[in-house]
């Protein structure tokens, strides 16, 4: 059965040692991880993988593969939102 990175991560375990964790840019704060049949799918937020490094004690992450909301607004504008959101929980968080 395939399962979604959002099923399977557990951020102690999985992000330790890692130094600088690249994740995806698909949606800034409300995740889009729903359930196909038994399948966990979609993609976590911003926020959520935030959450994950702080947990796991990755202190950079960088963010792809931007969803519509993100390249709808202004780059500038979206990379803030990014900072920010890291900012929160001490992760240096950037758009790539």
């Amino acid at each position: 059965m395939h399962r979604d990175v959002a099923a399977l991560i557990r951020p102690k375990r999985t992000l330790q040692n890692v130094r600088l964790y690249i994740g995806d840019a698909a949606v800034l704060v409300r995740p889009l991880v729903r359930t196909r049949g038994q399948v966990l799918i979609g993609h976590a937020s911003v926020a959520t993988q935030r959450d994950w490094c702080r947990t796991g004690g990755v202190t950079r992450a960088i963010f792809t593969h931007c969803g519509s909301g993100v390249v709808r607004s202004a780059a500038s504008r979206a990379d803030a939102i990014v900072q920010s959101l890291g900012h929160v929980r001490g992760v240096d968080a950037r758009l790539a």
